[in-house]
């Protein structure tokens, strides 16, 4: 089962890692080269609040669009406009999250 407080951080999406429905996303902190034209980023808040974040024109991340998250068992549901959706959480730990759209 997913830990909902390992899921509320900042993840950036990892297109070369990810493939068909298989999202794989990494932490803010994770070492990931750029791109150009840049990554999406997945905010989730412990307070249920989740943000669609992506990189601008100058590079800076900034604000495309907010919602919420809720997790129940592996099932991670976002309202989140760019993410909106169901996804299981197929693996979670300190330096990947794994998410299969359903």
């Amino acid at each position: 089962m997913a830990d909902q407080t390992m899921l509320a951080r900042e993840w950036v999406e990892v297109q070369e890692e990810s493939s068909g429905d298989r999202l794989v996303l990494r932490p803010l902190d994770y070492p990931v080269a750029p791109t150009r034209g840049g990554r999406r980023h997945l905010d989730l808040s412990t307070s249920g609040a989740a943000s669609n974040l992506a990189q601008g024109a100058t590079d800076e991340i900034s604000m495309v669009s907010e919602g919420g998250w809720s997790l129940q068992e592996d099932i991670l549901r976002l309202d989140l406009e760019g993410w909106n959706g169901t996804y299981e959480v197929e693996e979670i730990g300190d330096k990947i999250l794994v998410l299969r759209r359903r």
